[in-house]
């Protein structure tokens, strides 16, 4: 008697592999092809546990390229999500690697996603590098990637001038310095914007 039979089920392009002795699977067209299987087809143990591990690795494949096609993930970022998906940390490590490989998944490429989009907000540097790390990004990845926040100074620097006009220039450069700019880079922006405000009075 066969450890396992390969049958068709109610959705999907693939079958089931359905044994009495273990939890049954979903096993996708791609790791069919790949063993010259179809319907019917009689599984021993070892082929059973082999086409397991090869059609989890597919199913976390295809569902991060789901999330990639939408924005950049950092790598650890792109894990931790798949992990929540319920697959294992082996699997979901061994695809993480593949993708980073296929520079599918690039950390750099994530660093100057997130800046611009950031940057676009007024969120300075200083914001955007903590956002970095805590997504799992190296420090030297960081530092060679994240691109100048000037624009997104004057953003955020047009922000706080409206937000506090004839009040205390302190709560200006305390709103730079939130946004993730230089306490002198805040300062000096906020002195600069002010003077522009008094000498643009009548």
């Amino acid at each position: 008697m066969p450890f396992a039979i390969l049958r068709k089920g109610a959705s999907g392009k693939g079958l089931y592999a359905q044994s009495e002795e273990a939890p049954s699977f979903f096993v996708p067209e791609e790791v069919l092809f790949r063993h010259s299987l179809r319907e019917g087809c009689e599984l021993d143990e070892g082929l059973f546990f082999e086409l397991k591990k090869e059609a989890e690795l597919c199913l976390c494949r295809s569902q991060a390229l789901r999330w990639l096609t939408l924005r950049e993930y950092s790598s650890r970022e792109l894990q931790t999500k798949l992990l929540s998906k319920g697959f294992s940390i082996q699997t979901s490590s061994e695809t993480v690697l593949s993708l980073r490989e296929e520079n599918l998944l690039n950390d750099a490429r994530y660093v100057s996603a997130l800046a611009e989009s950031r940057h676009r907000r007024g969120e300075g540097n200083l914001l955007i590098a903590r956002r970095l790390s805590a997504a799992g990004v190296s420090d030297e990845t960081i530092a060679e990637n994240l691109p100048a926040d000037d624009e997104a100074l004057e953003i955020a620097l047009s922000k706080a001038l409206k937000k506090y006009r004839g009040k205390n220039p302190a709560l200006v450069v305390s709103y730079l310095i939130n946004k993730g700019f230089s306490t002198e880079k805040a300062r000096r922006s906020a002195k600069a914007g002010s003077d522009g405000q008094t000498s643009g009075n009548p």
